[in-house]
């Protein structure tokens, strides 16, 4: 919070004699202690491992929040996969426990990353550090009495739904495939698995060399990124992509194509809240 806040106006003075503060310092130790009995009595985790992603949360939120204020992107995928490569190495052969452990350390880090960009723009309007850290902290307990009734009852009653077509959660199978090759090495991968690794990585090095040295054929090169997320989305959900990027790409004004990424981002909200609510219809009936 004293990367954030400090700027213009003596805003590190005064964001530092808030983080010493004794309120701000138990609340601190809460969340040290809550999240560590979280990860030891509601996971599982051993205690000592659980420590150390205590632990490894303090190294990844400094990363974390200055890479953000730095390029404005929050490396959530790169201190993810970090943190599982550690969690691994203290709990080998369990991927659960590593992926629980990580999930502390990685969600902390990207917590405190997204939590920087918000309290700058907030900084930016005029707002105190202090009033913004407060209407934060009663965000974090609304946001917990919404999502996790939400969670167990209306969305994922059944864990074993978890990557089926219903719940794809793409990001959780890129943590499960990683937990995978922690746990088993690389036995664990399907056969040519290492070999399609090794084509990617050329296709798209070899595309993201060309397209910089040569703009005029750039443009037609699409976006590795993009085919990344493709293979681990539903189809159906890809092709709602395709045909959404095609459609802009078939606009030429500029007017119409800020209107179809209103819609766009509508669509995304609307299906959002209809698959929470068919979610709760379905768990009642």
């Amino acid at each position: 919070t004293g990367v954030i806040a400090a700027g213009r106006g003596g805003g590190v003075a005064r964001t530092w004699g808030m983080l010493r503060s004794k309120t701000t310092l138990v609340a601190a130790a809460a969340a040290i202690a809550l999240a560590w009995g979280a990860c030891v009595w509601g996971f599982g985790v051993p205690a000592f491992v659980a420590f150390v992603a205590v632990a490894l949360a303090a190294l990844l939120v400094p990363i974390a929040v200055r890479v953000t204020g730095e390029t404005d992107v929050t490396p959530s995928g790169p201190l993810g996969k970090l943190a599982q490569l550690v969690a691994g190495i203290v709990a080998p052969g369990a991927p659960a426990v590593g992926v629980a452990a990580a999930g502390i350390s990685a969600g902390a880090a990207t917590a405190a990353g997204e939590l920087m960009t918000d309290l700058r723009l907030g900084r930016d309007l005029g707002a105190e550090p202090r009033t913004q850290a407060v209407r934060q902290a009663a965000g974090l307990l609304l946001g917990i009495a919404c999502v996790v009734p939400v969670y167990l009852w209306g969305l994922v009653p059944d864990p074993a739904a978890l990557g089926g077509a219903d719940v794809p959660v793409p990001a959780a199978q890129v943590w499960r495939a990683v937990a995978a090759l922690l746990a088993g090495g690389l036995a664990v991968l399907p056969a040519g698995a290492a070999e399609a690794f090794l084509v990617a990585v050329t296709a798209a090095t070899v595309a993201t060399w060309a397209g910089v040295r040569m703009p005029r054929i750039g443009r037609w090169i699409p976006s590795f990124v993009g085919v990344g997320l493709g293979c681990v989305l539903p189809p159906m959900t890809s092709m709602g992509f395709a045909v959404g990027g095609l459609a802009v790409a078939a606009v030429r004004s500029a007017r119409w194509r800020r209107g179809l990424g209103a819609a766009a981002a509508g669509a995304l909200a609307g299906e959002g809240v209809a698959s929470v609510l068919f979610g709760f219809l379905g768990h009642l009936a």
